[in-house]
């Protein structure tokens, strides 16, 4: 039985997240949300990405999305 993906959420704001997002809306997948660290560059990012996409701040992201894609550099991962 395949699994229903009901929403997506990208953790990231750079170049890589703000085209995978716009990429993923426009394909018509599920992407509801962006999350970072920086408010404006996350507002930018979810602006990018287009009508729908949300941008949160991220310690609102656990529990906001059925998936989550991370798009960030090596050096913002512990």
């Amino acid at each position: 039985m395949a699994q229903v993906i009901t929403s997506i959420a990208i953790i990231g704001t750079g170049r890589v997240a703000s085209s995978l997002a716009r990429v993923l809306r426009e394909r018509g997948a599920p992407l509801r949300f962006i999350a970072g660290r920086n408010r404006e560059h996350t507002r930018a990012a979810a602006k990018f990405a287009g009508r729908g996409v949300e941008a949160l701040p991220l310690e609102a992201i656990a529990g906001a999305a059925s998936r989550l894609i991370l798009a960030v550099s090596d050096s913002a991962i512990p």
